[in-house]
């Protein structure tokens, strides 16, 4: 009669999650009856495409805790929001022009619209459903104000007051577009010159951060860090003894988007984690300084006791993340099983990165 150790699939919960994990590979060395992982067993299902496909999306759906360690201030961002604009920049023809269209003997032909509308400024709050008032001579009592320069095609404003020096429209509400370079004219049976004006995005609702845009730069430890779609950033650090390290990310911020808030969800209890952000612009540096919790575990063991009048096959022990498979072809023989939890201490720390952004309304980071 021989008595050997093997253990097939098995569960091992850390924190609220569990690892599922089979590997193909050479089964550990062990004498018969001794039962244990080792040391790099959940390194090596880390290292396996479909193991670490399938840690990865229970990590990311796990239940965690999770804090806004940073949001940047406003002046790290795009401006959010209206702009006050001034339209002030008349060459010296464009002056001369407009200072005699105000003499008393060009108030006929003005009224008539036989000279073009003359704008001297203009101000208002050039964004999504703003004002916008425009200042100048020979405006009559009537005409159009075109604004030019959207990718969809003119914007059609209304007419909110129109005398001869002064017309305030309304700018429709405006989704899907960027800051962006308007042109204003004044048009009656003639149009005046163009002046440009820069337009305000309407600032939409924080989005995620698409997982493009996040990269890990470096990965301490035994473990592993990655932006997987459709997940955000995970990292997932394990070992047989408690270690600390810091993980390094970049993300790239797309144009006319600004980081909004980062995220840290914590996995394992307590919490072992912090993030800092470095750098500004289009690409910020995250750094995520972390610290292994021990945990226990309760590996399910099974004991096969094999007797038989013949020949017989060794089981050979199958490791409950690194393992091999086991092999046992036993000829007229009597097998009986039996199947324990025997708890084990491992050190881990798992996070998720997320990160939000704001942009446009109407519009999707790419």
């Amino acid at each position: 009669m021989r008595v050997y150790a093997s253990r097939r699939l098995a569960t091992v919960v850390i924190g609220t999650f569990a690892f599922i994990a089979t590997i193909a590979a050479s089964p550990p060395s062990l004498a018969p009856g001794n039962a244990h992982l080792t040391p790099n067993s959940l390194k090596a299902a880390l290292a396996s495409g479909s193991s670490r496909d399938k840690i990865v999306s229970l990590t990311y759906s796990a239940k965690g805790t999770s804090t806004d360690e940073f949001t940047p201030p406003p002046s790290d961002g795009q401006p959010v929001g209206e702009t006050n604009i001034d339209l002030t920049g008349l060459t010296s023809s464009q002056a001369e022009t407009g200072a005699s269209v105000l003499k008393p003997d060009k108030a006929q032909q003005c009224t008539a619209g036989t000279i073009p509308p003359q704008i001297f400024k203009a101000k208002g709050k050039l964004t999504s459903g703003g004002y916008l008032v425009v200042e100048g001579a020979c405006f009559g009592n009537s005409g159009s104000v075109e604004i030019s320069g959207f990718p969809n095609g003119d914007l059609k404003v209304t007419n909110e007051a129109w005398t001869p020096t002064a017309i305030t429209v309304q700018l429709p509400t405006v989704s899907g577009v960027p800051d962006l370079i308007m042109h204003v004219q004044v048009k009656r049976t003639l149009t005046s010159k163009v002046f440009n004006a820069k337009f305000i995005a309407a600032i939409g609702d924080p989005v995620d951060l698409p997982v493009t845009d996040m990269t890990n730069n470096e990965c301490a430890g035994l473990g592993v860090c990655i932006a997987q779609a459709p997940h955000p950033a995970v990292g997932i650090h394990v070992d047989s003894s408690k270690t600390s390290g810091a993980d390094i990310w970049t993300l790239k911020i797309p144009d006319h988007w600004h980081l909004y808030a980062v995220k840290l969800v914590h996995i394992t209890s307590p919490h072992a984690s912090s993030s800092t952000i470095n750098g500004t612009g289009s690409s910020k540096t995250i750094k995520i300084s972390w610290a292994e919790i021990a945990k226990t575990v309760q590996v399910p063991v099974t004991t096969t006791q094999t007797s038989n009048s013949g020949s017989s096959w060794d089981s050979i022990f199958e490791d409950v993340v690194s393992g091999g498979a086991a092999v046992a072809a036993n000829t007229g023989s009597t097998t009986s099983t039996t199947t324990t939890l025997q708890p084990f201490t491992v050190y881990t720390e798992m996070y998720r990165l997320e990160a939000t952004v704001r942009g446009p309304a109407g519009m999707k980071p790419s």
